[in-house]
């Protein structure tokens, strides 16, 4: 580093803080799997690839995911926020 032209050592360092307050919970995703009026193998592979992609990095959940089904019969919470993919991706898969 240099101070006016010359060489100088770095003594102490420190970032500044933040003028943001930390998150208080963490970042929810929302994944909508949306069958409305769709036919039964699109469906059935909309859930089989929302499954898969909870099941990716062996359930491993970078944030916690929350899953909601749209059919026919409405708008219903599959599965509440969880990180872990394994713990819900088997109910989305099957769901009516």
């Amino acid at each position: 580093m240099l101070d006016d032209g010359y060489p100088r050592q770095i003594i102490a360092f420190r970032t500044p803080a933040s003028p943001y307050p930390p998150p208080q919970q963490p970042t929810t995703v929302i994944i909508l799997i949306d069958t409305l009026d769709l036919e039964r193998r699109l469906a059935d592979l909309e859930r089989s690839k929302v499954a898969k992609f909870l099941r990716g990095n062996e359930g491993h959940l970078a944030q916690p995911v929350t899953v909601y089904l749209l059919d026919n019969h409405g708008l219903a919470l599959q599965a509440k926020p969880s990180r872990d993919g394994k713990a819900f991706s088997f109910p989305v898969s099957f769901t009516k």
